[in-house]
């Protein structure tokens, strides 16, 4: 079919096919890494993915790796006022790397809907080429499905082709639009 020209896809069953993936896909990129994720845990699996992040950063500086995690994502996991594992992820890759989408404290008008807006994408694309999509944030409850009893049961698809560059995309809009949103909203200063 035509689709099966334009891209190829691979079922990413449960953490144990899709954790290995991620780490893979971190060793070969070659331009850029962005991960789009709701929840990043400081657990052993968030922990290794953030080291595996550091070591790309270190080796290969020209990599660029964007993150972009929900508003809600320091609370969820624990780190209520982003002091924690948020702090380090923005240590770690640069704070003008690492996104929150639509902070309440953002000092916009405050509506009802914020619940609504929320990023629950899982989208993890390097260089255009690959892109993981699924249900499954960073952390062991998740990522270590079909290794342990507790892990999440889901499945995540690889794609390879032209498909990725969508995925980058679907990533880059929200981000260049936050990113002016913190400036905007003096979140952040502009050369930080």
């Amino acid at each position: 079919s035509a689709a099966s020209d334009v891209y190829k896809r691979q079922l990413l069953h449960l953490g144990k096919s899709s954790n290995p993936m991620r780490h893979k896909l971190i060793a070969e990129a070659k331009k850029y890494v962005f991960l789009t994720v709701p929840y990043w845990f400081k657990d052993e699996t968030g922990k290794s993915m953030l080291e595996e992040f550091k070591k790309l950063k270190n080796d290969r500086p020209e990599v660029e790796v964007k993150v972009m995690v929900d508003w809600t994502s320091p609370v969820s996991t624990g780190d209520i006022f982003g002091t924690k594992f948020y702090h380090d992820l923005e240590k770690a890759l640069g704070r003008e790397n690492v996104s929150q989408w639509n902070k309440l404290w953002s000092f916009k008008r405050f509506s009802g809907k914020i619940w609504k807006n929320r990023i629950h994408d899982k989208i993890f694309v390097v260089d255009g080429e690959k892109m993981i999509m699924g249900g499954m944030n960073m952390g062991d409850d998740y990522l270590l499905g079909g290794v342990n009893s507790k892990g999440w049961h889901d499945t995540d698809i690889l794609f390879e082709g032209p498909v990725a560059q969508q995925g980058a995309q679907l990533f880059l809009k929200p981000q260049l639009f936050q990113q002016e949103m913190d400036v905007m909203f003096s979140v952040r200063p502009k050369n930080d």
